[in-house]
C-alpha cells in the first residue's frame, strides 16, 4: 500500500487493516495515528481475529473476489522490523492505548530516539512486562518526565540491569508514592553514588520498611539532610550495623527527639523484641549523648536509656493497682506488652503509684486515678498558694516547692515540662545527677485528694516524687514502699528534699542549741541516695552562734534568692488560737518583715474549709532558739570534702486532715530506730 503524504487521515482510516503494512517515513503524523488506530494497533491488538468489514468507495468498481481471498483471513501482527522505521515524531503521534498495545517484544525493538517519542501517559500506560522488556540502555535513555511517570507497580519490574543504568537526575524524578515500589532486592542493588541521587524527601518515602536493605556502602553516601527527613518510625528501621556504620556527622542529621523516640520505641514494640531490634536499640542508645553521637537533651537520653539499657524501677509495674506485678528489663525476648510497659513507665507516666496508701495512725485509703482539669500553671505562674497539702504527711516534699515558688518560680518552670501528650517529665537531682520522672495528667482522685490547688504543677511532682521512689527510697525515711504514696506519706527530711528539688551543692543546717545556734554545712549530693541522711557528709560544722549573726545570713540568702525551710518542733498559735508553728512539720520561709523584724512562713497545708491553722504567720529567731528549731538552706556554694555521720534534724508525718485531737498523724514507723541516732522525720 502506498500512501500518499498529502491524504487526509479520513481517507486513510477506511482501509483495510490486512493492508496495512510498514508504514513509509513519508507518512505525517496524523495520518500515522489514523493508519494505526485503524490497522497496526488492531492488529496488534486482535491477532487471530477477523478484521473490520471493509466498504470500498462508492466509484470505485467492487472487483471479483479470486478463489483465494474468499474468506477473510486473521490480521498478523506488524513485524517488528516495521516498528523500527518510524520516527520519534510518528511514535510521539500515537495514543496512550496504541502504545499499550505493543507487545514487549515490538516495543523493545523501539530505539532510545524512538523512545523518545513517548510522552508521560505513553509511559503510564505501559504495563511492568512492557517495562522489563526494555532494554538498560533503553532506561538509561528515558528522561526524567518519562521516569517521574513511573507508577511504583512499573518501578517494582524493573530489573537489576535497568536500576544499574539510571542516573541520579531519573532517581530523582521518581515521585514519593512510585518509590513505594521498589522491593528490597532492588534496594540492595543500588550503588551509593545512586543513593545520594535521592532527594531527602525521596529518600524518607523509600526508607520505610526498606531500610534495612540499605547497604554500608549506602549508608555512608547518605547526607544530612537524608537522613534528618526520616521520622522515629523509619528510623526503626536501622539494623545495629547500619547504625554503628553512620559517621558523627551523620550522626547530627538524625532527627531524635521525644516524640520520634517515643514512635521509633513503638514501632520496634509491635511484635515483640528479636535479637535484631534489641541490637539496634542498643546500639542507638549508646550514640545518645555521646561525644561524636546524638545530641539529645539529658531526659531523653536517661528515659530512652531506662527503656533500652535498664533501670531498678524496671522490675516492677504498678500501673495505679493495689499490687505491683513483675516487669523486668527490656531483652531481644521481651513480649509487646512488656515493651509497651516500659515504655508507658518512662515516656507516658502511665506506670501510676498504687492504689492502696498506709499511713502511720490512720485507716488505709484507697485512690482511683483521673485527669487532673486545672493547669499546669496560673496565669502568674507557679505560686505558694498552689501548694495545698492533703491526706499525705509529706510536708518535707510539698513545703520546699512552695518555697521554689515564692523564691524561684523560673526554677519551677526548669523542673517540670510538658511533653505535650499529657504527659510530662519531671527533674529531681539524686546523687549529683538529673533523675528525670515521667507523670501524666491522671492524678489520685483527679488531684483533690492529695495536693491541690488551682493549678496541677505541685500534685504533678508530689506524683512524679512518688514514682521516684519505685527506683529506691531517696525520702530519707527507712520506710521502702516503691512506687507507693505510702512511701511519702509518712514523714521524711526537708534536707534531702530541698537538695532532690534545687541540685543545691550544699545544704546549711541552722540548728537551735540552747542560747546560741550551731551551723551545719552538709554536702548536698550525700543528701539524696538511698541511706541518706544517716551517710550524709558534714562539710564543716561552727557553733556557738548568736541570733544576730544567723539572722544576717538568713536575711542575705533571702535576698540572694536561696531557698529556705524551717522545721518546727513545737506548736504554737496566733492570738485567736489557730497554729502558726506546728511540731514535726516543715514549713516554707518566703519573706522578712522589716516592720517586725520577724521572718514571714507559708504553711503548705495551705487554705482549707474549716481549717484551725494559719496558712502564713510571721515568727522570730529568738521564739525558735528557744523551740529547738531548724532552718535550712539550699545554696550553690561549691561542694568539697566533709566528715560522715552527720546528726541531721528531720521531720515525722503530719498532716491537716487528721483529728484535732491528734492533729500530726502519730509517730513515724521505725522512729524507735531513728531516735537512737538522732534522728526524727517530718510530715
Amino acid at each position: 500500500m502506498r500512501v500518499q503524504p498529502g491524504l487526509a487521515p479520513t481517507k486513510i482510516e477506511p482501509l483495510s487493516a490486512s493492508k496495512g503494512a510498514a508504514p513509509p517515513p513519508g507518512v505525517t503524523g496524523a495520518q500515522l495515528a489514523a493508519l494505526i488506530q485503524a490497522q497496526v494497533a488492531a492488529a496488534i491488538a486482535l491477532a487471530g481475529k477477523k478484521p473490520p468489514p471493509v466498504t470500498p468507495p462508492a466509484s470505485a468498481p467492487i472487483p471479483t473476489p479470486s478463489p483465494n481471498v474468499l474468506t477473510p483471513q486473521p490480521a498478523a501482527p506488524p513485524a517488528t522490523p516495521q516498528f523500527s522505521s518510524l520516527t520519534a515524531a510518528q511514535i510521539a503521534a500515537l495514543s496512550a492505548a496504541q502504545i499499550a498495545a505493543l507487545t514487549p517484544a515490538q516495543l523493545a525493538s523501539l530505539t532510545t530516539a524512538q523512545l523518545a517519542g513517548l510522552s508521560a501517559a505513553d509511559i503510564a500506560a505501559l504495563s511492568p512486562a512492557q517495562i522489563a522488556s526494555l532494554s538498560p540502555n533503553a532506561v538509561a535513555a528515558l528522561s526524567s518526565q518519562q521516569i517521574a511517570a513511573l507508577a511504583a507497580p512499573q518501578l517494582a519490574a524493573l530489573t537489576q540491569a535497568q536500576l544499574g543504568n539510571l542516573g541520579a537526575s531519573q532517581l530523582g524524578a521518581i515521585t514519593t508514592a512510585a518509590l513505594s515500589g521498589f522491593t528490597l532486592g532492588q534496594i540492595a542493588t543500588l550503588t551509593a553514588q545512586q543513593v545520594t541521587g535521592f532527594t531527602p524527601m525521596q529518600f524518607g518515602a523509600l526508607a520505610g520498611a526498606q531500610l534495612g536493605a540499605f547497604s554500608i556502602p549506602d549508608i555512608h553516601a547518605l547526607s544530612t539532610a537524608q537522613l534528618g527527613s526520616l521520622n522515629g518510625a523509619q528510623i526503626a528501621g536501622f539494623s545495629a550495623a547500619q547504625i554503628n556504620a553512620l559517621s558523627p556527622t551523620q550522626l547530627s542529621g538524625l532527627a531524635i527527639n521525644y516524640n520520634s523516640m517515643l514512635a521509633l520505641l513503638q514501632a520496634d514494640a509491635v511484635g515483640g523484641m528479636t535479637a535484631a531490634k534489641f541490637g539496634a536499640l542498643q546500639a542507638l542508645a549508646g550514640k545518645l549523648g555521646a561525644p561524636g553521637g546524638i545530641s539529645v537533651s539529658p531526659y531523653l537520653q536517661q528515659i530512652s536509656d531506662d527503656v533500652i539499657l535498664g533501670n531498678a524501677a524496671n522490675a516492677s509495674w504498678t500501673g495505679g493497682a493495689a499490687q505491683p506485678m513483675a516487669l523486668g528489663n527490656l531483652s531481644a525476648s521481651s513480649t509487646q506488652d512488656q515493651t509497651d510497659d516500659l515504655i508507658g513507665k518512662w515516656f507516658l507516666g502511665t506506670d501510676l503509684p498504687g492504689s492502696s496508701v498506709n499511713l502511720t495512725g490512720a485507716p488505709p485509703l484507697s485512690v482511683t486515678y483521673a485527669p487532673v482539669t486545672t493547669p499546669l500553671f496560673g496565669p502568674a505562674g507557679p505560686s505558694m498558694s498552689d501548694v495545698n497539702q492533703g491526706a499525705l504527711g509529706d510536708c518535707f516534699v510539698l513545703a520546699p516547692l512552695a518555697e521554689m515558688a515564692a523564691q524561684d518560680p523560673a526554677a519551677i518552670r526548669s523542673m517540670i515540662t510538658a511533653n505535650g501528650n499529657n504527659s510530662f517529665s519531671v527533674r529531681f537531682t539524686v546523687d549529683s545527677a538529673p533523675d528525670f520522672i515521667t507523670v501524666n495528667n491522671e492524678l489520685a482522685d483527679g488531684g483533690k485528694i492529695f495536693n491541690s490547688g488551682p493549678a496541677s504543677w505541685a500534685g504533678l511532682i508530689e506524683q512524679a516524687y512518688t514514682e521516684l521512689q519505685g527506683g529506691g527510697a531517696v525520702t530519707g525515711n527507712t520506710l521502702t514502699a516503691g512506687n507507693s504514696f505510702t512511701s511519702i506519706g509518712n514523714g521524711g527530711w526537708a534536707e534531702s528534699t530541698l537538695e532532690e528539688f534545687t541540685g543545691a551543692a550544699t545544704i546549711a543546717d541552722f540548728d537551735a542549741s540552747g542560747a546560741t545556734w550551731t551551723s551545719d554545712i552538709i554536702n548536698g549530693a550525700s543528701l539524696s541516695v538511698p541511706g541518706s541522711p544517716a551517710s550524709a557528709t558534714l562539710q564543716s560544722s561552727q557553733g556557738g552562734l548568736s541570733g544576730s549573726a544567723v539572722q544576717s545570713i538568713l536575711l542575705a540568702d533571702l535576698s540572694a534568692g536561696d531557698d529556705l525551710l524551717l522545721s518546727s518542733f513545737t506548736n504554737a498559735a496566733d492570738a485567736s488560737g489557730k497554729l502558726t508553728l506546728v511540731a514535726d512539720h516543715a514549713m516554707a520561709v518566703f519573706g522578712y518583715d522589716t516592720s517586725t523584724n520577724m521572718f514571714e512562713v507559708y504553711n503548705p497545708w495551705g487554705t482549707s474549709g474549716g481549717q484551725y491553722w494559719d496558712t502564713t504567720f510571721e515568727v522570730g529567731l529568738n521564739m525558735l532558739l528557744s523551740d529547738d528549731d531548724t532552718i535550712s538552706v539550699a545554696s550553690n556554694a561549691p561542694a568539697s570534702g566533709g566528715v560522715p555521720g552527720l546528726p541531721l534534724t528531720p521531720v515525722s508525718a503530719a498532716g491537716p486532715m487528721a483529728p484535732a485531737s491528734t492533729p500530726f498523724g502519730g509517730t513515724l514507723v521505725g522512729a524507735t530506730s531513728l531516735s537512737s541516732l538522732g534522728l526524727a522525720a517530718i510530715g
